[in-house]
């Protein structure tokens, strides 16, 4: 069976794992700046390194309900290609070799409503703990 490296973090008490080699960076959530042009799930933007980085609300994203953030929430520094962008996570726990047959796609985990447009969040991990 095949297996891969996968950053696991939570978010709203649920456990998420994305492709490591998408991970750029983990970064403490800074001060955001808002933006009125964007889609609601664009939470704002930061400056990082000569770059605007959009933000991503993953609880506004997938159930459409707004992040509360907290002083200890995370970002994950997405990078594919030449995009970058930014989701904000409440835990980030560590990077793990999953086998397939263990994954548990995401659209199984919220199957009733929400926005099931995963870009970046492609799985999650049915380990217990995880």
């Amino acid at each position: 069976m095949k297996s891969s490296n996968y950053l696991v973090f939570g978010f709203n008490g649920l456990s998420y794992a994305l492709p490591a080699e998408l991970v750029q960076e983990i970064l403490p959530l800074p001060e955001l700046t808002p933006t009125d042009e964007m889609p609601s799930w664009i939470r704002g933007v930061f400056y990082l390194r000569g770059r605007f980085i959009p933000v991503i609300d993953l609880g506004q994203r997938i159930n459409n309900k707004r992040h509360v953030c907290k002083t200890t929430d995370n970002l994950i520094i997405l990078s594919k290609d030449t995009f970058q962008h930014a989701i904000i996570v409440s835990e980030v726990y560590d990077v793990v070799e999953i086998e397939e047959d263990e994954i548990k796609k995401i659209d199984n985990v919220f199957p009733d409503g929400g926005n099931y447009s995963f870009h970046f969040v492609e799985e999650s991990p049915t380990r217990a703990g995880q």
